[in-house]
């Protein structure tokens, strides 16, 4: 804006009112945030970091065959190493989340591996091969795995594609 005839200066276009008003808004919201700042926000602060971090997580047995007979282990362990092993093991993938789908009796039923893909690659043996290292990780963490490796029991779904390698440590 030209400051001296308030007109717009040539080639640019006046800002709407409800822009003004939405910015003025805006500008006078934040000037009595900074007026009212606590000097004890800190300690708020590390007492959330503090409850945060001693909250349990809600975890399900799942059952597990050792030598000695039936074990069981927590599907956050699972979850965790599923991630660790698939993460980095097939060019061009990155996983954003695993699921595990556990019956009343703490039997695994179903794995949902998502995946965020590199834009060019095969996403057909790439699901192969995510299914395969799935079943096989789950056979030395719970032992013989009674759900047959099926694309209904061992879903693979792809949440993104990007352009460059989602994780360029594999």
């Amino acid at each position: 804006m030209d400051v001296s005839n308030d007109r717009p200066a040539p080639g640019r276009p006046e800002a709407p009112p409800e822009a003004a008003a939405r910015s003025a808004a805006l500008d006078r919201a934040a000037a009595q945030s900074r007026q009212r700042l606590d000097a004890r926000w800190v300690e708020v602060s590390d007492q959330i970091v503090a409850t945060a971090l001693t909250a349990r997580r809600r975890t399900r047995p799942l059952r597990a065959e050792g030598r000695s007979g039936p074990v069981y282990v927590s599907d956050q362990v699972v979850v965790s190493d599923l991630r660790a092993t698939i993460d980095g093991a097939v060019r061009g993938s990155a996983v954003a989340q695993v699921d595990l789908e556990v019956r009343q009796d703490d039997q695994l039923a179903g794995v949902v591996v998502q995946l965020v893909a590199q834009y060019g690659v095969a996403l057909v043996p790439m699901a192969d091969r995510v299914r395969e290292l799935t079943r096989r990780r789950l056979a030395e963490l719970l032992g013989p795995v009674p759900l047959p490796v099926t694309v209904r029991t061992m879903r693979v779904h792809f949440r993104d594609v990007t352009r460059e390698d989602p994780n360029p440590r594999a």
